[in-house]
């Protein structure tokens, strides 16, 4: 559960009364196994709520150099964040209009496919180790 603002007072109300909800529906109908929810409440927010995708990550790692008072060099480390291109059915395109965004994650980050299709690799890689 996140509250997603960047006013320095903010409201917790809207936030705890989905928490209290999303709580409220998993006690009552559970979730599938080793799934959690990732849950981002705007401030403000417009009172929609969507069940989302996870988007990409959206922003850069910038590196800016600076001097204090003395005249030492600094560097601060701070995020840009790209805001372009966002689709339109995940989680920062929901919090960008305002909505709470609802992502069901899954444990298992595994792809299968690449694991089945990969396997064959096992007996050249250990084979470099008996040469």
């Amino acid at each position: 559960m996140s509250l997603c603002s960047k006013k320095e007072k903010v409201k917790f109300e809207n936030s705890a009364r989905v928490a209290r909800a999303a709580a409220e529906l998993i006690l009552k109908e559970g979730l599938p196994d080793q799934v959690l929810l990732n849950v981002n409440v705007p401030e403000p927010w417009s009172g929609e709520v969507r069940f989302t995708r996870q988007s990409k990550k959206i922003t850069r790692n910038q590196l800016s150099e600076g001097k204090d008072p003395r005249g030492r060099s600094y560097f601060w480390l701070f995020e840009q964040r790209i805001d372009r291109d966002v689709e339109p059915d995940t989680d920062y395109a929901a919090i960008f209009a305002g909505a709470v965004s609802i992502t069901p994650l899954h444990l298992d980050p595994t792809h299968t496919r690449s694991l089945n299709h990969l396997s064959h690799w096992a007996k050249p890689i250990g084979a470099a180790f008996r040469r």
